[in-house]
Order: structure tokens, then C-alpha cells, then sequence
């Protein structure tokens, strides 16, 4: 039987759950379902889509769609996960007028990132200052991130390499995997 590298199978799962999560981005949920793939690889099911979290001493890295009115679920599910208060957050592309943008997470002190097409078709990646919010957006009591990526962006996290990187247009020049 031919054994697997540490983490392979966290690498493997989460670029399954993330493939179908951008997928499944439109469906309709009132509440947030928890799946637990593995102890450390989790996927929540939003409003707005799945976000996929690895977690572990380090922290928590969160990828996908989250909604603004699942930030406070998240935030409790991973406390009772792990002891670091550290959360890193890369939203996914979706179309601006379901964009939730950041969901609420910058302002829990969360480093939340966002491919650059897909921040400026929010409003944000702007060289100067940002037009202001949309009324959405105030509504929600959201943000744009404040932090854009072009190609590829890793994380180092819970003894795992994560990657996520742009792909030529399929969905949307925002595409990443």
C-alpha cells in the first residue's frame, strides 16, 4: 500500500470542497450546516456558499463565500477549535450584487484577502481613495478587503503549504483555485 505525505489529504480535500463550494455558490441557505471532512479540515455552508476552513494550532485560513450573518457561527465554531485567535479569510469571487464583501470579518481583527478583479468589481483595488461603500454594503455593516492578490497567494499554517491560485477564465476573470 503506497502511504501519503503529511497533509496530502487535507490538500486533497480542500481543493475538492473548494472546487464544488465556488460551484455551489448560489444556493439558497437560511442557516449555517457544519461538515468536519477531518478534525482540522471543515466546511461550512452558507446563505452565499461554502467556506472551507483549516484549522489547528496555528489558527483558522477560511476560503469561499462567506455571508455577513455567519460570521458570529464561524467565529464560535472556531474558538471551540482552536485556542489562536489568528483567522486569515480569502473571499471567492461572486457576482457584486451578492457580494457580502469582507462578511464582517476584517473588523474582528481578520486578515481577509480577495483576488484583485473580483475587489474591484466591488469597488475596491483602487490606486488613491476607495469610492465609498456601496448601500449594501452599509447595510450589512461590511467592508471590501483590504487586501488583493494577482496570481498566487500561500499561506504556511497548521504544518500545511495552502496555495490558492488565479485561473484563466472560466467562471470570471476572478476565477481561483
Amino acid at each position: 500500500m503506497e502511504s501519503l505525505r503529511p497533509g496530502s489529504g487535507v490538500r486533497a480535500a480542500m481543493a475538492a470542497v473548494l472546487v464544488l463550494g465556488f460551484a455551489s455558490a448560489g444556493n439558497a441557505q437560511e442557516t449555517v450546516s457544519i461538515t468536519e471532512l477531518t478534525p482540522n479540515v471543515v466546511v461550512f455552508a452558507t446563505r452565499t456558499g461554502n467556506v472551507v476552513a483549516l484549522v489547528g494550532p496555528d489558527g483558522a485560513l477560511l476560503i469561499g463565500t462567506p455571508s455577513a450573518d455567519s460570521t458570529e457561527r464561524i467565529s464560535s465554531e472556531l474558538a471551540n477549535r482552536t485556542k489562536s485567535p489568528v483567522r486569515y479569510v480569502v473571499i471567492a469571487p461572486q457576482d457584486p450584487a451578492q457580494s457580502e464583501g469582507d462578511a464582517g470579518w476584517g473588523r474582528r481583527g481578520a486578515f481577509v484577502a480577495m483576488q484583485e478583479k473580483a475587489l474591484e468589481r466591488i469597488g475596491g483595488h483602487v490606486m488613491g481613495v476607495a469610492p465609498p461603500l456601496s448601500e449594501r454594503f452599509v447595510k450589512l455593516g461590511v467592508d471590501r478587503p483590504h487586501v488583493a492578490f494577482s496570481e498566487v497567494l500561500t499561506f504556511d499554517l497548521n504544518g500545511d503549504a495552502v496555495h490558492i491560485v488565479r485561473q484563466t477564465p472560466g467562471y470570471s476573470d476572478a476565477d481561483a483555485l
